[in-house]
């Protein structure tokens, strides 16, 4: 009944759902077809959520995306459980449908936001690259000294012209 009214709820804000009897048939599922969320309830009928959670964080496909485990206990150790399984956000039963579709969309966003920051790192990191080896091949480099710390950031080429290691 949960299942069925989590889906409703959803689908009348805009989302699409798909709600499955059990976990092994939730893992199949990812097999079959890319989602943004899990809605995962921590009493299974045929297994344990918790260790559900752990077998989805260990899919690629899976690895880093939302995961709200919804139960009954909201207390420390079940908390702790959900989170040390690999849970994005948790959510006590009866559930508040309200607080849910805020909750959903909070941990959406959120996930783009990681998406969008880890690929701003790959091309700072590719930028840095390129500069690192533009800088080799013309064997110059570069250095920054903050005056009010006497901080110092030596290239890795400045370093090598100058004879000395880096962690010097």
């Amino acid at each position: 009944m949960v299942r069925l009214l989590a889906c409703e709820s959803l689908e009348a804000i805009g989302f699409e759902s798909l709600a499955v009897e059990s976990g092994d048939r939730a893992i199949e599922c990812i097999e079959d077809r890319a989602f943004d969320l899990i809605l995962l309830d921590v009493e299974l009928t045929d297994n344990d959520g918790f260790q559900i959670c752990r077998k989805l964080r260990a899919i690629p496909e899976t690895a880093d995306l939302p995961i709200l485990m919804v139960t009954t206990r909201n207390d420390t150790d079940c908390i702790d459980r959900a989170f040390q399984a690999g849970a994005t956000d948790f959510i006590a039963k009866p559930l508040d449908w309200h607080v849910l579709r805020h909750r959903i969309r909070f941990l959406l966003r959120a996930h783009d936001a990681m998406l969008e920051l880890g690929q701003t790192h790959a091309e700072l990191q590719a930028s840095e690259q390129r500069l690192a080896s533009a800088q080799r091949l013309a064997r110059i480099g570069n250095w920054e000294w903050t005056v009010e710390t006497n901080e110092m950031l030596w290239s890795q080429e400045v370093c090598g012209i100058l004879g000395r290691d880096l962690t010097e």
